[in-house]
Order: C-alpha cells, then structure tokens, then sequence
C-alpha cells in the first residue's frame, strides 16, 4: 500500500504575488535554482503518474490580470505538511476566495476540494 495522493490545482492568483514567492513556486515546480540542496520539490513532476494514473504536469504562468498555476501531481502523505506550509504562503495573494483545486487519496475514487478561505487553504490535514 502507498501514501500517494492525487494533487489537483488550477488556481488564480493576483498580480501582487511577492516576487519571492513567485520565485519559490517557480522551484517548486522544477522550473528555477532550489535554495538548499535537500528542498524537497512539490510540484515538479512530470510525465505518467506511478500510481494515480495519468500524467503529471505542473506550470505557473502569466495571465493578464496575475498568475495561473495548474498542477496534477503525486503527493506522497510525508510532504502534506510542506505542500500546506506552501498552499497557506500562496492563499493570501488569490484572486477570488473558493475551490482552488482537490486532494484525493490514490485508492479513493472522490477527493477532498482544496478552498481558501479566510487567507488559508481548507481540504489538507497532515
């Protein structure tokens, strides 16, 4: 049996995203210089997923009125903490409060939604 979840976010967030935090999604997502040697990357997978099917994939990207960030990646149970810590920094910079995206344990065929809510994100219980 494996900890795997299914990672889905497609997310809207502000043109006042700190330049920072921009960058350290960049890393994130495999796309820019990790800080430290043992960062552990959350959303930089990518090609066929190993246990959830599919194909995993990860972008941050312009949109004229701030950024668009869509992922579908494999979250083993040990990185929910991080990927929180990382969702809470990016909550308070979205566009609109709501439905961001979901959490779905590999084995279970529904998932949990991923909302912010009052500057965090609700749906991930490490």
């Amino acid at each position: 049996m494996s900890d795997l979840y299914e990672l889905r976010l497609d997310w809207h967030l502000r043109t006042t995203l700190p330049a920072a935090l921009l960058a350290e999604l960049r890393t994130h997502l495999g796309a820019g210089p990790a800080e430290e040697d043992d960062t552990e990357l959350l959303l930089d997978g990518s090609g066929p997923a190993l246990r959830i099917g599919g194909v995993l994939s990860g972008v941050v990207a312009p949109i004229p009125d701030g950024w668009a960030l869509v992922a579908r990646q494999e979250i083993h149970a040990e990185m929910l903490e991080d990927l929180r810590a990382l969702l809470d920094r990016l909550a308070p910079h979205t566009a609109a409060p709501g439905v961001v995206g979901s959490l779905r344990f590999h084995e279970h065929e529904t998932g949990d939604a991923l909302e912010v809510r009052d500057g965090t994100v609700t749906g991930i219980d490490p």
